[in-house]
């Protein structure tokens, strides 16, 4: 963010959807990303997730199709408050529960090798995730997932993801 509170562009960065054309002058730059992340379970990260989509829409620079919400890891396989935000708003790009979901005994079973994925396997499909999201938008907005520690034993922690 500047001193007026608007969000900087990132740094630029080679990306396939960097295009330049020479009829004319096209580029999309890549989406802004902002992760959203706590120190616990229930201290309102999609609450302040569902606040920054509700404040940038306000701003009038952004419109719903202009921005993207994800949660690339979860706890949670319940229908969140910030799923039905989005459709509310018409933001259409909403992934509420990604592709790291910490059933009850996901890490027992990653640790006996019972999930046929490695960390860097599912560090992947979140990375894809958002990837796949982020296309054609401005401003993605990602949502961390309950503790610091949770997925650090599996190597999927916040950290990892982020």
């Amino acid at each position: 963010f500047d001193a007026n509170g608007n969000l900087l562009p990132p740094q630029p960065k080679q990306s396939k959807r960097n295009t330049t054309t020479t009829k004319r002058r096209v580029k999309t730059e890549p989406a802004i990303r902002i992760f959203v992340a706590g120190d616990k379970s229930q201290v309102g990260k999609s609450s302040i997730c569902m606040g920054l989509l509700g404040a940038l829409l306000k701003t009038g620079k952004y419109t719903p199709s202009d921005l993207a919400y994800i949660k690339p890891a979860t706890q949670c396989e319940a229908i969140q408050l910030v799923e039905e935000f989005c459709k509310h708003k018409g933001i259409t790009s909403c992934v509420p529960i990604g592709p790291i979901v910490y059933y009850k005994g996901f890490t027992r079973s990653f640790l006996k090798g019972e999930t046929g994925e490695t960390s860097e396997d599912l560090l992947q499909k979140a990375s894809e995730a958002v990837d796949t999201l982020a296309m054609g938008k401005k401003v993605v907005i990602i949502d961390g997932v309950g503790y610091p520690a949770v997925g650090s034993i599996t190597g999927t922690d916040n950290a990892s993801v982020a």
